[in-house]
């Protein structure tokens, strides 16, 4: 039941998934699911201890006192997540410091699958991703594009990440079944040209380590004046605070294509 449950609460911001009703709370016969639970490098191994949902709110709880609710409105296609530890409610800056990974997943992965010319990013975009990133850049000079399914990452690393997608006119990707989010959205948009057929979610950028405001500049300049994304984009961005996303639909972030095939037809064939 616990897993069934998690799995329903962790896609629960893809408003398109369904959401079960219902709580689950831990006991000696059905005790919860060890997590690894990080905040900035410092980690340890936990545990949930109640998560549930009902209608569009999910919820979570962890055995150190880590807390989560958020709610996802069908209409607006917006979510609000409210997080705490030890019941003191978190900043924007503490949030993003925090990393949570369930012990059988798998690692982040940069890697350069079939005839090496898409680079694939699966899991949080952070100083290894970014590292990853250049060295495959390095040995892969015939790469056209970006193939992304992340739900986020430090903020300072998916600019970074992006200013190379955009010097190296790539383009970017979400497959069908992915999900791209957060800071992954960022990589997104910082696409030659894009193309998205899994979901895609919009959240302001934050990094636990970097100013809000810097991140924006830093943000405005890549979107808008190098990768001339529409300014409505950069708009959410703006009017989006920190614990709030957006869901976007595929018809509102696409680009002209150029004359290549897109990196989803390189991974298709």
């Amino acid at each position: 039941m616990l897993r069934f449950l998690l799995s329903t609460f962790l896609a629960a911001p893809t408003l398109s998934s369904p959401v079960l009703a219902g709580v689950w709370t831990e006991t000696p016969d059905d005790p919860g699911e060890a997590v690894e639970f990080c905040i900035h490098d410092d980690c340890e191994t936990t545990r949930y201890v109640t998560i549930g949902s009902s209608g569009n709110w999910a919820f979570f709880e962890l055995a150190n006192g880590y807390h989560t609710s958020t709610y996802s409105s069908a209409l607006t296609k917006m979510s609000v997540t409210r997080a705490s530890l030890d019941g003191k409610e978190l900043s924007e800056q503490q949030f993003a410091a925090i990393r949570l990974r369930g012990l059988d997943d798998e690692p982040t992965s940069v890697d350069v699958p079939g005839d090496g010319r898409v680079v694939k990013i699966t899991g949080p975009i952070t100083k290894e991703t970014t590292k990853a990133f250049g060295r495959i850049l390095s040995n892969h000079p015939d790469l056209i594009g970006v193939s992304l399914d992340s739900s986020g990452g430090d903020g300072s690393h998916a600019l970074l990440i992006g200013n190379a997608i955009w010097e190296g006119r790539l383009s970017t990707f979400i497959p069908a079944g992915a999900r791209c989010a957060g800071a992954c959205a960022v990589v997104f948009f910082s696409g030659y040209d894009r193309k998205a057929e899994g979901a895609l979610s919009v959240s302001p950028l934050i990094d636990p380590k970097v100013d809000s405001i810097q991140l924006f500049d830093d943000l405005w300049t890549l979107l808008v004046h190098k990768a001339k994304n529409d300014v409505e984009i950069m708009g959410l961005y703006q009017a989006l605070i920190w614990n709030q996303s957006v869901d976007l639909d595929q018809d509102s972030v696409g680009s002209e294509p150029i004359s290549r095939d897109l990196p989803g037809d390189a991974l298709n064939r």
